[in-house]
């Protein structure tokens, strides 16, 4: 697969790769459906947190092992990468349910900013007005720097 940006190769690579690697924030939010949800944030104090408004999630010190508390990221994740949980640290303000069978999806704002979620179609599913909290499954969190837009993944160079 390659991916291509204003006719330069943004990304080249095995689909599968390509997909759970992106080099890029472009590359991350254009392959996916639903788009993969982006929040501008920082690493927390203890390095093993990425936060934002209404978004705590962990960082996988394999992956970022390398990255100062305090520094400035963009924090990428996926809507199947979620999962709902009493604890979570996701905070959707659910806007919208849309059922499509087997999965649901559900949009609306994470500390204002737009999210999708995708759920199982067989569970409960929340309601508009309501409150889900979320979790990341473990690994699923991507990180871009904020000015090049490219991928912090210590797995990419």
């Amino acid at each position: 697969l390659v991916v291509l940006r204003a006719g330069s190769v943004e990304q080249e690579g095995p689909p599968l790769e390509v997909y759970q690697r992106p080099a890029s924030r472009f590359v991350a939010g254009f392959l996916g459906s639903p788009a993969m949800n982006f929040f501008t944030g920082s690493i927390d104090a203890t390095g093993r947190l990425a936060e934002a408004p209404g978004l705590r999630v962990p960082v996988d010190p394999a992956r970022f092992a390398s990255l100062p508390p305090g520094r400035p990221v963009l924090i990428g994740v996926r809507p199947h990468d979620v999962i709902p949980d009493p604890d979570g640290a996701i905070d959707l303000h659910v806007e919208v349910v849309e059922p499509m069978g087997f999965e649901a999806y559900a949009h609306g704002t994470v500390g204002g900013v737009a999210f999708v979620a995708r759920l199982d179609g067989d569970a409960a599913l929340p309601r508009p007005g309501e409150r889900l909290p979320l979790r990341v499954h473990a690994g699923a969190v991507h990180l871009f720097d904020p000015t090049t837009e490219r991928s912090l993944d210590a797995g990419r160079s």
